[in-house]
């Protein structure tokens, strides 16, 4: 009775129905299909969006000889102004990404060369090839040259990391002409090298073990000769060393002292060139030049100690040591957009430490290194 009151106040109102089974699922399905349908609509929208954009690479090299250049500055500009510029890594490649399609002036510019510049008419969904060769200026002063080296970006920026090229290591006496790695490491803060077993390397308090050394990626276990006065390398066939005292990457393995990188250059691709020298130490030669014009060049080194033969009538003592190191390398240009080189090191050492006595043997260390890598 009291609840017919109350309904006919206006005060209590029936309750709606309660949905059929299934409906609440059913609307529930119908919803998730429409969000993924929008989904996928905007996916396919920005899909068409980015397709719709070109790309630009390429390989900047020196004209005068093919070598490739690091840390070229190569721009895009617009008539709107709109700027997507990059830099070329360690072979030269530079890749400049999601361009809008038109008309765009292409600079390519380096300290102590002559500024590239091209127009490029971009199209939707193309990608451009265009490969550089800049040529040296020859307009510059000769009374001051001020020369630095620009720092490659922030990512590349590590504390503990130092870059060393062959300009660095010529100024750094050494028993040969040429001059070498090792020379200039052991001028560096908290490296010391002893040589009588064979140039063993401490970095920072870490033993020589735990120093992990690398030829163009090649793993060298013992890259230092007898003496300690010459690395298993010869200067003039070295591109860059980047030395990591601490804070390197995982994918230089589990090494914990010092990680020394060590990257060869490229034979001259337009002519044959050589050289070759001899100190009371070593006689060294080396030859390059180009297999097929602009496109794959070779280097050779070799280098052999003279100690075992020229001590005796010098100092009429015999000092029995023998060394040299071997290397290849050949580099091709396969494609606009791929290179390919192959690199090869062979090294020997040999030492008597101790002479042969009466009831005593005489006491002799012998190692080689052996190594060939495809990059």
């Amino acid at each position: 009775m009291l609840r017919l009151l109350l309904e006919r106040a206006g005060r209590l109102r029936p309750a709606p129905p309660s949905p059929e089974p299934g409906t609440l699922s059913r609307w529930r399905f119908a919803a998730s299909w429409r969000g993924l349908t929008l989904l996928g609509l905007g996916f396919f929208f920005v899909s068409g969006v980015l397709a719709q954009l070109a790309t630009v690479n390429g390989f900047v090299a020196d004209r005068s000889d093919g070598q490739p250049l690091e840390l070229v500055n190569v721009v895009l500009v617009n008539e709107d102004g709109l700027v997507k510029g990059t830099v070329t890594d360690g072979d030269g490649l530079y890749l400049l990404v999601r361009i809008p399609p038109g008309r765009y002036l292409l600079r390519a510019t380096f300290i102590g060369y002559e500024t590239f510049a091209d127009s490029l008419d971009l199209e939707a969904n193309e990608t451009r090839t265009l490969n550089i060769l800049l040529a040296p200026d020859e307009a510059r002063l000769d009374e001051v040259v001020v020369q630095t080296e620009r720092e490659s970006g922030a990512a590349r920026v590590t504390a503990g990391q130092q870059t060393i090229r062959p300009a660095d290591i010529e100024m750094i006496p050494m028993p040969d002409v040429s001059g070498d790695l090792v020379g200039y490491l052991t001028t560096q803060p908290g490296v010391v090298s002893t040589g009588d077993r064979g140039g063993q390397l401490f970095i920072r308090g870490g033993e020589p073990s735990q120093n992990l050394v690398q030829l163009d990626g090649m793993l060298l276990y013992q890259p230092f000769h007898i003496l300690g006065f010459y690395s298993a390398f010869p200067a003039d066939i070295l591109s860059r060393t980047d030395i990591y005292a601490g804070g390197y990457g995982a994918r230089f393995g589990e090494r914990i002292s010092s990680v020394i990188d060590v990257w060869t250059r490229t034979g001259n691709k337009r002519r044959f060139a050589g050289a070759g020298s001899v100190s009371p130490f070593m006689g060294s030669l080396r030859l390059e030049g180009p297999l097929v014009p602009d496109h794959v060049s070779f280097l050779v080194s070799a280098r052999r100690s003279l100690i075992e033969q020229g001590a005796e009538p010098l100092l009429d003592e015999r000092l029995p040591f023998d060394f040299g190191d071997t290397f290849a390398k050949i580099h091709a240009d396969i494609s606009s957009r791929g290179r390919l080189s192959v690199s090869g090191i062979r090294t020997h050492d040999r030492g008597t430490l101790i002479e042969e006595d009466a009831g005593r043997p005489a006491e002799e260390i012998r190692w080689e290194n052996r190594a060939i890598g495809l990059r």
